[in-house]
């Protein structure tokens, strides 16, 4: 039983594609393209951001609350991958509680603290989100004819 519960977790943590037989979908991370003012991208060796050093925290109930999990595969709850165009991007696991815009927050340093809103459809078990906010800017929305995959661009 104690197995079936951790890949029922696993299975919520990490974004998964709808497949033909109805299975449960759960799309739930963002990519985040990290730039400088001049187009450089941060997360580029020499990286500039350091993903070792970004925390994230889900806020629950008011309540700030990190979001690393031993468990996971990914257990801070962001990393570093390369985008459909070979871009070092921020892959980061949003935060799905049932508030109605549940908060994600990543901090980059003591003094520099992103906000994530979203917005999730649920319906018979599936989490999708359907819009994302960045420092209170609708950055992406699902119903946008040109929206893609979840992800936009951030200048630090």
């Amino acid at each position: 039983m104690r197995t079936l519960s951790l890949l029922f977790l696993l299975a919520l943590t990490f974004g998964c594609k709808k497949s033909n037989s109805g299975d449960i979908d759960i799309s739930a991370a963002t990519n985040i393209l990290l730039l400088d003012a001049q187009g450089n991208n941060l997360l580029v060796s020499p990286a500039k951001i350091n993903v070792e050093n970004i925390q994230v925290y889900y806020v629950k109930d008011g309540q700030t609350l990190s979001a690393y999990n031993g468990l996971m595969d990914t257990p801070k709850g962001v990393k570093v991958i390369k985008n459909q165009n070979g871009q070092e991007v921020l892959r980061v696991y949003l935060n799905t509680n049932e508030e109605e815009f549940p908060l994600t927050l990543i901090r980059f340093s003591e003094s520099d603290t992103d906000t994530i809103k979203a917005t999730f459809n649920r319906k018979n078990g599936s989490v999708l989100c359907s819009k994302i906010w960045h420092n209170e800017v609708l950055k992406w929305d699902v119903t946008d004819p040109q929206a893609g995959e979840e992800h936009f661009t951030i200048i630090k």
